[in-house]
């Protein structure tokens, strides 16, 4: 099929009269990219739903249109999409307005050979003469709900749609088909139950610690907004379970937008000892015991009446270990966090002890739990960890990993996966880089990593692509020949990236520099080299005479670049003060 012939074309794009706002923007996207690539204009025409139309002429049925030979689309799901031509005709269909989005830009970088690397950088080919051959491709991601939570996907409708992301923090609009939307999220004991509310006339109502119930004491904080109480819910308690089920209703019809709503601990530990909840955890040999059982019954309370709602709870810290006799309900997501584990070695093999839980007993590894929970539910969500969130700027020596932890999740009933970056900020490290190869991984978990990472080098830093990737190599054989494990809490002084791998990355740096194609690529190398600079500093003895001016300059260029955060929930000032600070 001939798309474009130096500036000539037969080809149009049919989108039915009742098409979506999303499937016309999709329509209209297809054109604006061919155009970009030719020269050529492809015009939409709107055609009632079944009309025969002209075999003779080349058309792009974007979303369902009835022309004879449309493929049956009622096997998709997880926003899977169709991409297939029929004589003279090319299908893109999707489950929904937000796949046929999705599966215009995949068969612009599938088949066209556009691709989408960040929400700035792209890399779109010209063609004087533009055709495609048979296409027959069904395409369906192992994730119903895929979420990248990084600076260059926040607030971006496009961006995500690009890349196939559909979670909460993106916020999709109509024109872009829309998000699978949380009700609160994460954290949501003290949302429903409020400590301030109840717990001076029903202290029963919250956890018992050595025989008192606790209020949380001193440490009442406030992140993003939300209360954190340092207590957990009586979950044996029926009047508890009667409100929170009261008020989840209420919120499933303020919120008919929504189709996942937490219930889910409090971002603390303290789970309630009272001889009730410890008799059922005891029973099921972890804290999740007393917390599957309180949210299988409200599930089941609302399943009947709310059929399209998930009620979503957490493994997290204390409660990660999968209890030996309950099994989630069909409507319950169990979101399972790795937030202790190591992020240097694939979760399947690694050796560090560290990730183990010893809440009850004598604890679990992280890929213990894992297919435990596996076991005994059949929608675990994943909250993974890519960053780290107490040095923005340090390196993170996880690409190598990605890959081969997603094919771990999907082997373990994984069905939803949340990937926390740095979302508060842009990366002055390989932020761009992993946020790509994640969301290109969660549709393809098997694809060529290498050679997405390539080309994302090639395009994003130009020339310099290929030094940065020695570095980042260099990094990645480093933590395994000498296994390392990294944390999301770890310092510059680990170990994982000592002087020898410092002065590589320098000199690797310097050639990138020297290398780069122009202006634009020279800022985005120079913004990533903050991650050498930024060690180096750290590692600097700061009663060295030269200390204040190497810390100055390297805070001048973090303003440069217009960074607001180095560090988790940290404002920049305070970032620098602590940097200029000597004891």
């Amino acid at each position: 099929m001939i798309l474009a012939n130096h500036g000539a074309t037969r080809a149009h794009i049919i989108v039915a009269n009742d098409a979506s706002a999303a499937t016309r923007r999709a329509a209209k996207e297809l054109s604006r990219y061919i155009f970009k690539m030719t020269g050529t204009t492809l015009t939409i025409h709107n055609a009632k739903r079944g009309t025969i139309g002209n075999a003779a002429a080349a058309e792009i049925c974007v979303g369902l249109t009835g022309r004879p030979g449309e493929p049956d689309i009622s096997g998709l799901k997880n926003d899977g999409i169709i991409i297939k031509t029929v004589g003279n005709r090319l299908f893109i269909l999707g489950e929904n307005d937000r796949a046929i989005l999705h599966a215009v830009y995949a068969f612009l970088e599938d088949e066209l050979g556009c691709r989408f690397f960040t929400d700035t950088v792209e890399h779109i080919p010209q063609r004087n003469y533009l055709s495609i051959g048979e296409i027959d491709k069904t395409e369906i991601s192992p994730f119903e709900y895929r979420a990248v939570f990084g600076n260059v996907t926040m607030d971006d409708d496009e961006y995500a749609s690009k890349r196939g992301l559909n979670g909460q923090n993106y916020q999709l609009d109509e024109e872009h088909g829309g998000s699978i939307l949380y009700q609160g999220f994460v954290h949501t004991f003290n949302h429903f139950v409020p400590v301030f509310e109840f717990f001076d006339e029903h202290p029963e109502y919250f956890s018992m610690i050595n025989g008192e119930r606790f209020d949380g004491g001193d440490g009442k904080y406030v992140h993003s907004g939300v209360y954190v109480v340092n207590t957990q819910l009586c979950l044996s308690n029926p009047d508890v379970l009667r409100i929170v089920t009261e008020r989840l209703r209420k919120e499933i019809e303020e919120h008919p937008e929504a189709t996942i709503f937490s219930i889910s601990q409090n971002d603390w530990g303290a789970p309630c000892q009272c001889p009730e909840c410890a008799k059922i955890d005891t029973e099921e040999g972890s804290y999740a015991g007393s917390l599957l059982r309180f949210v299988n019954k409200v599930a089941e309370n609302i399943a009947k009446d709310y059929p399209h709602v998930i009620v979503d709870t957490l493994a997290y810290r204390y409660s990660r270990s999968a209890p030996k006799i309950t099994h989630a309900d069909p409507n319950v997501a169990v979101r399972i966090c790795t937030i202790e584990s190591c992020f240097s070695h694939p979760l399947r093999s690694c050796d560090d002890a560290s990730q183990s839980t010893e809440v009850m007993g004598e604890g679990n590894t992280i890929p213990v739990d894992m297919k435990e929970w596996a076991e005994k539910c059949n929608r675990i969500h994943v909250w993974d960890y890519v960053t780290n969130f107490q040095h923005y700027l340090e390196p993170m020596p996880n690409l190598h990993i990605l890959q081969d932890n997603i094919q771990f999740f999907i082997e373990n009933n994984v069905t939803g996966l949340f990937e926390q970056g740095n979302g508060e900020d842009l990366s002055g490290e390989f932020g761009e880089l992993r946020y790509y190869l994640l969301s290109k991984l969660m549709w393809n978990p098997y694809g060529d990593v290498n050679r997405w990472m390539n080309e994302f080098l090639n395009v994003y830093y130009g020339m310099g692509g290929q030094p940065i990737r020695e570095y980042i190599d260099a990094m990645a054989k480093h933590v395994n020949e000498e296994n390392i494990h990294v944390h999301i809490y770890d310092h510059p002084d680990h170990g994982h990236f000592p002087q020898w791998l410092i002065e590589l990355a320098d000199k690797k740096f310097d050639e990138a520099e020297a290398l780069a194609d122009n202006e634009a690529v020279l800022e985005r190398i120079r913004r990533s080299r903050l991650q050498v600079k930024y060690c180096k500093l750290y590692n600097m003895d700061k009663h060295d005479p030269a200390y204040p001016a190497a810390c100055e300059k390297f805070i001048d260029e973090v303003n440069h670049f217009g960074f607001t955060r180095i560090r988790e929930w940290m404002p920049l000032q305070e970032s620098f003060e602590n940097l200029r600070k000597i004891d």
